[in-house]
């Protein structure tokens, strides 16, 4: 009602919504909120949102209605944060999603907007926004034919939709003066014989309805026509109707329905793994995709779609290898390659990846901006700075709003300590990679003054950045707020706490729903951790380097002397694993035989501070006749883990938590980088700006681990053996 324009039944409708709505109360608010941003109170609609955003700080739809407020006063990133924030928490809700769409287009992201928008057409089909808005943006890519049928989709749902009539009138005034004339052909007739005993289906016409932007006819049309017995033809363009109506139930039970007739058809299975996969059911999916497999299916295709899905479910070197069997079988598919380069990139196969591109680019079967994100990481990670630069650059000056790629020119810069633009890029991190994104409703900290106000920091990313950002705080201190609350990790408040008690912190998990936002009373603002190095830390000179840590002396004192009653020192704590294979753990991490020439280097007692399982790993060092000392309960508690860390003499470790907790205590430590590490470890400095204490040694060439380890073998044997365990 309230988008056909009849505000004032919509406003009695929303008092009047079922007993079982989930959060009634909130949803009514947010629904009169809605009526009065299409009644143009633009005042009134940020009240009622806000009001319900202090009651429930993560309720999606609340943020969605700032979003709308946001982009209609054109504060366009303000209606981006909201609209992402919104569509992480209601994943399948069309109208956010749509919204989202529609952020990213007014910011000229048009990739990020093309994807939005059809998630939301496919939940939605009959939504006209969506089509107008997906047409825009086909016209803004260079795709006139689409944005032509998109045009005609919203105009068949509104034959007197105004925005649509306008700018499919425009779009043809510009085809005629460039003498272009775009017509909306049949599509041929399907080359599937008919059984003489059925009448065949006329797709040839269901698709030119479908063509013309009229869906629903098109799907009726072939229900209308369904045989008793369809064939494999019919049951998969049926699917594919049903899918692009936003039915994905109908589609999948279309297709099961046909296995039980024909469960030995392999091409059938292809169709429910792609129907599951659109539903989010990655088991399910790989499931299905095995199964066409195992039935004879040895197209490109199913390997292809079960490496991408073997990808998302964090199996990335099983999808790696079915991308690689999908261009075996399809050698000369521009978009296997595609993919299988992107499955390289994604396993840190950079050399390969990077030939593939180059190679789809030279022979003209793939345009720069199809490529240009992962291609740029490829490049960063072989050390071709300036090459990736130049393309990123060169995209960025018609795609300047465009997060991925804001992002990735950002960690280039924060490598070569241009902390200045590097920040600036790196502000665009949030919604490159959206998953965890959050926000909050307060107004976003610009840098304005801060003296007797109320400021939020919200934590995010992971614990070693929690660390490293929070070395930030005492800047924002020196701007006199009347009160700062930081959220930080269940896992690393205590230390935190300690370490900077003119602050309030938080402990959370870090989950959407901000609970514990609403016990705040009065907030001015709230900054995202990561933004305070922008604010802070422009130059070389902003970096004390010093250590800002600080743990319980009596825990310290208690783990040096445990050390102590096993054996004299030196004591050198080591890591030897760090991230994840989603964040490179194929080249950040070691193997064990490759610790122990260093640990010959020097008598001194080992101690484990690797994280997770490593009791075999621990097993296999005593074997070789390496004892090691292990406490895993200093390790799970990272308050217990700091104070371990400060009574140790050295540490040695590749990067991971460990080296911000022990640079932030001012322990010595020797990293162990990849030839090409994260950005925070740079590519040219010997000390970390943010830890005086911390020394980086890199791979010379990618791989060569000896050569790190005999620098770091000098260091240990250079190291201390009198620290007395006090509290930095």
């Amino acid at each position: 009602m309230a988008a056909a324009g009849k505000l004032d039944q919509a406003r009695v409708a929303s008092d009047q919504l079922i007993a079982n709505t989930p959060h009634r109360g909130l949803m009514a608010r947010c629904l009169k909120g809605h009526v009065h941003f299409l009644g143009q109170r633009d005042q009134l609609a940020e009240e009622e949102f806000r009001a319900v955003l202090a009651e429930a700080p993560g309720f999606a739809y609340a943020h969605y209605g700032l979003s709308l407020i946001f982009a209609e006063q054109k504060k366009h990133s303000a209606a981006l944060d909201h609209a992402l924030f919104a569509s992480n928490v209601a994943t399948n809700e069309p109208r956010v999603l749509a919204q989202l769409g529609y952020c990213y287009m007014l910011l000229d992201a048009y990739g990020a907007a093309e994807q939005h928008l059809q998630k939301a057409i496919k939940l939605a089909p009959k939504d006209k926004h969506s089509w107008n808005n997906l047409a825009i943006v086909s016209r803004l890519k260079g795709d006139p034919l689409n944005a032509k049928r998109c045009w005609l989709q919203a105009l068949h749902i509104d034959p007197e939709f105004g925005q649509a009539l306008e700018n499919l009138a425009r779009l043809d005034e510009e085809l005629q003066q460039a003498d272009m004339r775009i017509e909306v052909e049949k599509q041929p007739a399907p080359t599937t014989p008919v059984q003489a005993d059925q009448q065949a289906i006329p797709w040839a016409d269901i698709h030119y309805l479908q063509a013309c932007g009229q869906a629903d006819e098109a799907l009726n049309r072939a229900e209308a026509a369904w045989p008793q017995d369809p064939t494999l033809d019919d049951v998969r363009q049926l699917a594919s109707l049903y899918k692009q109506s936003g039915d994905h139930e109908s589609a999948l039970q279309t297709l099961r329905d046909y296995t039980e007739r024909h469960p030995e058809e392999a091409e059938i299975w292809l169709s429910i793994g792609e129907s599951l996969l659109g539903l989010n059911d990655l088991k399910g999916a790989i499931d299905a995709f095995r199964k066409a497999v195992d039935l004879g299916d040895s197209s490109g295709l199913v390997h292809a779609n079960l490496g991408s899905t073997l990808h998302a479910n964090e199996q990335y070197a099983e999808g790696l290898a079915e991308m690689r069997l999908a261009v075996a079988l399809e050698p000369t598919s521009a978009t296997l390659q595609k993919r299988l380069a992107a499955s390289l990139t994604m396993c840190c196969e950079y050399e390969e990846a990077e030939q593939i591109y180059r190679s789809l680019l030279s022979a003209g079967q793939v345009q720069i901006n199809e490529v240009q994100g992962n291609l740029a990481v490829a490049l960063v990670y072989l050390g071709r700075f300036d090459e990736a630069l130049e393309h990123l650059n060169q995209i960025i000056t018609t795609q300047s709003h465009d997060p991925t790629l804001r992002f990735m020119r950002g960690l280039i810069h924060l490598l070569h300590e241009r902390w200045e633009a590097g920040w600036t890029d790196y502000t665009w991190r949030g919604t490159s990679n959206s998953k965890q994104f959050r926000t909050l409703a307060f107004d976003k900290w610009a840098g304005e003054p801060l003296a007797g106000k109320t400021i939020v920091v919200l934590a995010e990313q992971g614990l070693g950045d929690q660390i490293m950002f929070a070395s930030c705080l005492p800047d924002l201190l020196k701007l006199n707020p009347a009160k700062v609350y930081v959220e930080a990790s269940y896992r690393v408040s205590d230390i935190l706490q300690r370490s900077f008690p003119e602050c309030e912190f938080i402990s959370t998990r870090q989950k959407k729903d901000l609970e514990w936002v609403k016990d705040l009373g009065h907030v001015d603002c709230f900054v995202p951790l990561g933004d305070l190095p922008f604010h802070f830390r422009k130059h070389a000179q902003d970096f004390s380097g010093k250590p800002f840590l600080r743990t319980d002396p009596h825990r310290v004192a208690y783990w040096r002397a445990r050390l102590r009653e096993r054996c004299a020192g030196p004591y050198i704590g080591f890591s030897w694993k760090g991230g994840t294979e989603l964040t490179r753990s194929p080249v950040r991490s070691m193997s064990i035989e490759a610790f122990k020439p260093l640990m010959q280097a020097r008598p001194a007692q080992w101690v484990c501070l690797q994280y997770g399982e490593v009791s075999d790993t621990i097993a296999t060092f005593e074997a070789s006749g390496q004892p090691v000392i292990h406490w895993p309960e200093a390790i799970a508690d990272l308050d217990e883990f700091g104070a371990l860390l400060s009574a140790l003499d050295f540490v040695v470790t590749v990067c991971n938590t460990t080296v911000h907790f022990a640079g932030g205590l001012g322990v010595p430590t020797a990293v162990l980088a990849p030839h090409i590490p994260e950005w925070r470890y740079g590519v040219s400095f010997k000390t970390m700006p943010w830890y005086d204490s911390v020394r980086v040694h890199r791979q010379p060439q990618p791989g060569n681990w000896p050569a790190v380890m005999e620098a770091a073998a000098q260091a240990v044997m250079a190291c201390s053996d009198n620290r007395s365990g006090e509290n930095f």
